[in-house]
């Protein structure tokens, strides 16, 4: 009995890293700091809507390719570890410009869930993935509708 959970074991774990190894970070980003509009409603009080500054101190969004796919993982103010593609969602490189000292890239995040959220990413990389994103969120759903546009500096992942 103890073999048969050994070769599970090791079977799982051969799995988990053949996906690692397929899916290459081609950057890391840190905390956000921007501006965002709250709509009055749900979790907003009357009075309480409009624009304020927003961050996401401790935030991280990481840009992974893998077979040919792309997807974003970020971290956000909960400390909640979220995938686009896990939540349904559909990510798309939109345009890529490559430069002889990095480029640009322009990413769109669509998910058709319970909040209705579209973001955009705009990086501005050097060829270390080291940089700068602009990135917007629209969500007409979830505890309160916002738009916010938010900048993070970008690191070399690893």
């Amino acid at each position: 009995m103890k073999v048969y959970f050994v070769i599970i074991g090791i079977f799982i774990i051969l799995i988990f890293n053949s996906n690692l190894a397929n899916a290459n970070i081609l950057t890391k980003c840190g905390s956000s700091e921007g501006w965002a509009y709250y709509f009055e409603g749900g979790m907003v009080p009357p009075g309480q809507g409009g624009w304020t500054k927003d961050e996401i101190s401790g935030g991280v969004i990481e840009v992974h390719i893998s077979s040919g796919s792309v997807d974003i993982v970020f971290k956000d103010a909960t400390g909640g570890v979220y995938r686009h593609s896990a939540l349904g969602g559909n990510v798309q490189i939109i345009n890529m410009v490559r430069q002889a000292d990095g480029g640009s890239m322009f990413i769109i995040a669509v998910e058709n869930s319970e909040t209705a959220l579209l973001e955009s990413y705009l990086f501005k990389l050097n060829s270390f993935g080291a940089g700068v994103v602009l990135w917007s969120s629209m969500r007409s759903g979830g505890i309160f509708p916002k738009a916010s546009l938010m900048k993070a500096p970008c690191y070399p992942p690893g």
